[in-house]
C-alpha cells in the first residue's frame, strides 16, 4: 500500500469522525432546547405541589392592555359631603361607606339593583364610570361585589378604580368601599400581554 493511498485513508476517516461529532454536538444541544423549557416547568410545579400551592386553570392566552395615567382620587375626599344616607370617610386614597339603610340584592343578579345606585350621585360618587365585574365577583367571594372603573377604551383593572360592596348574610349590600382614578389617560398604544400561565411561572421562577 502505497503512502499517499494511506494519507487518503487518514482523510477520509478524519472527516468522516468530524461528521459524526458535529451532528452528535447538533443533536444534544436541539434536545437540551426543546426540553429545558418542559423541565423548569415541570420543577416549578412540584415546588408549588410541595408546598401545598394551588390555583385555578390558568390561561395560555395572550391578551392585550393600555399604559395609563390618573392624577390620583383625592378628588373622593372633596366631594364626601354630597352623599345622602351613609356615614362616608374618605383616608389614604379609599373611599369608605356605610349605609343607614342597607340595600336587598340578588347576589346571582346584583346589576339591577346596583346599577340604579351607583347611577344616583348623592349615594355614589363618579358611579356611571364603573361596570359590574363578573368575574373579579366571583373571585371575591359571597360577601363582595366588584364594580370596576371603565377606562378611555377598556375597563381598569386595579384595585385602583374599583367599588367594592359589601353583602351581609341576608343579602343586603351594607355599604362600599370606593377608589377611583380620576383624569384617565392613555400613555401608550395597546401592546400585547403575557399569559396568565407564563406570568405565574415567570414570577416563581425569579
Amino acid at each position: 500500500m502505497d503512502f499517499r493511498r494511506i494519507q487518503w485513508i487518514f482523510l477520509i476517516a478524519f472527516v468522516a469522525i468530524d461528521i459524526f461529532l458535529f451532528a452528535s454536538f447538533e443533536s444534544n444541544n436541539q434536545f437540551t432546547v426543546t426540553t429545558k423549557g418542559s423541565s423548569r416547568e415541570a420543577t416549578i410545579l412540584k415546588e408549588m405541589k410541595d408546598d401545598s400551592i394551588t390555583v385555578d386553570d390558568l390561561s395560555a392566552k395572550r391578551s392585550s392592555g393600555y399604559y395609563i395615567s390618573s392624577d390620583g382620587s383625592a378628588i373622593l375626599g372633596t366631594k364626601t359631603g354630597q352623599l345622602d344616607n351613609q356615614n362616608a370617610r374618605y383616608a389614604d386614597d379609599e373611599l369608605t361607606s356605610t349605609f343607614a339603610n342597607p340595600v336587598t340584592v340578588n347576589k346571582n343578579d346584583p346589576k339591577p339593583v346596583l346599577n340604579k345606585l351607583i347611577a344616583n350621585k348623592s349615594r355614589v360618587l363618579f358611579g356611571s364610570q364603573y361596570v359590574y365585574d363578573a368575574q373579579l365577583t366571583s373571585q371575591a367571594g359571597s360577601d363582595t361585589i366588584v364594580y370596576v372603573q371603565k377606562g378611555p377604551d377598556e375597563n381598569v383593572l386595579s384595585s385602583d378604580g374599583e367599588i367594592r360592596f359589601r353583602v351581609n348574610s341576608k343579602g343586603q349590600v351594607t355599604g362600599y368601599t370606593q377608589t377611583y382614578m380620576h383624569a384617565i389617560k392613555t400613555l401608550r398604544e395597546k401592546e400585547a400581554t403575557i399569559s396568565q400561565k407564563k406570568a405565574v411561572f415567570l414570577a416563581l421562577s425569579a
